[in-house]
C-alpha cells in the first residue's frame, strides 16, 4: 500500500496521554533511509535496501486538518525514523497555503546544514518545535565504521545552539559500547554534555 493511499487514523479518545491536550502520531513513511550499522530498522522493512514509501506534504496536511476537525490537535508527534529537513519545509509550506498552523515533534538526522542558524529558523518558521536527534558518538572513526558519514561531532555544539536559538527544543540520543570503540570513548561525553547542557 502506498503511504499516499493510507486513510486517516482514526483517535476516538479511549486512549489518554500524559499531556494536557491531544498529541496525535502520524507515520508518513514506511522506513529509514539510512543503513546504520548498528541499528537493524531498514533491515526490518519490505523496503529494505530500496526508497521508503513516503507520503507527501499535501497528504500530510490533508491527515492534520482531517485530525484537527475531529479532534482540535494543533500539536502533532511525527514518529517516522528521520523527518528530513526537505519535507519538513514542504509541510510548512502547504500547511500556510491551506491557512493551517500545526507544529510537530519528529525524529531529525544531524546533518552539517543545520549549522545554518537561519535554517534552523525555517524549520521552526515550518512548525517544527522538537527535534530527536541521534549524535552516537564522538568519535570520526566509529561514526565512519558504523555508515553514519553524516555525522561530524566538531559540528554537534553549534547545531545544538543553532537549534535552541530558534527555537527547538533537542533530545539527544548517544550509544556506549558500540562494536569496535573502546569503552574509554564514552567517557569523552562526561566533559561535552557538561559544556552543552545549555
Amino acid at each position: 500500500v502506498t503511504y499516499e493511499k493510507l486513510p486517516t487514523p482514526v483517535f476516538d479518545g479511549n486512549a489518554w496521554q500524559w499531556s494536557p491536550d491531544i498529541v496525535p502520531s502520524l507515520q508518513t513513511q514506511s522506513n529509514c533511509p539510512h543503513h546504520c550499522n548498528f541499528c537493524a530498522i531498514s533491515k526490518g522493512s519490505d523496503t529494505f535496501l530500496q526508497s521508503p514509501r513516503t507520503m507527501s506534504a499535501k497528504r500530510i496536511v490533508d491527515h492534520i486538518a482531517a485530525i484537527t476537525t475531529t479532534t482540535g490537535a494543533n500539536r502533532f508527534d511525527i514518529v517516522d525514523e528521520t523527518f528530513d529537513i526537505s519535507r519538513q519545509l514542504a509541510l510548512g509550506k502547504d500547511l500556510k497555503k491551506r491557512g493551517h498552523e500545526a507544529t510537530w515533534s519528529c525524529y531529525l538526522t544531524i546533518t552539517p546544514n543545520l549549522t545554518d542558524p537561519d535554517l534552523c529558523t525555517k524549520l521552526f518558521d515550518a512548525g517544527c518545535r522538537n527535534v530527536q536527534l541521534g549524535l552516537e558518538s564522538l568519535s570520526s572513526a566509529t561514526l565512519d565504521r558504523e555508515h553514519k558519514r553524516w555525522n561530524k561531532p566538531d559540528l554537534y555544539s553549534s547545531i545544538l545552539r543553532n537549534l535552541k536559538g530558534a527555537g527547538i527544543q533537542t533530545h539527544i540520543f548517544i550509544l556506549l559500547g558500540l562494536p569496535g570503540e573502546p569503552l574509554s570513548e564514552g567517557l569523552h561525553w562526561l566533559p561535552w554534555i557538561e559544556d552543552n547542557a545549555e
